[in-house]
């Protein structure tokens, strides 16, 4: 009976649902189970293959993102020294130039 199966006191194959072969399954129905089973299997693996390539080239993307962003900060401040370094030189320049305007004058007088 029913309950004797759901308990598991009776058998499985004493009776089979009406219009079914019960849990008897035919080796041909069992193969094509599995290699149903089998094929979405591979379909998961593929997607999930899929997923990974997209995520590690996103990573890879992002990585290249980060290192050119470091580099333009990095040019950048190459830039503000370089200006840095000119604007300090041109008040050298304008400062021994009036030293030297100075210099003439008190040899002037």
């Amino acid at each position: 009976s029913f309950e004797d199966f759901r308990f598991g006191t009776g058998s499985p194959f004493a009776n089979p649902p009406i219009g079914g072969q019960g849990l008897l399954v035919s080796s041909e129905t069992k193969e094509a189970q599995v290699a149903a089973m089998l094929g979405e299997a591979e379909k998961v693996k593929a997607e999930t293959v899929a997923e990974l390539k997209v995520k590690e080239a996103w990573r890879l993307a992002q990585e290249r993102e980060a290192a050119a962003k470091a580099a333009a900060r990095a040019a950048d401040e190459q830039v503000a020294a370089h200006k840095a370094q000119e604007e300090r030189l041109s008040a050298e320049r304008a400062d021994a130039e009036k030293l030297a305007m100075r210099k003439a004058a008190a040899e002037r007088a």
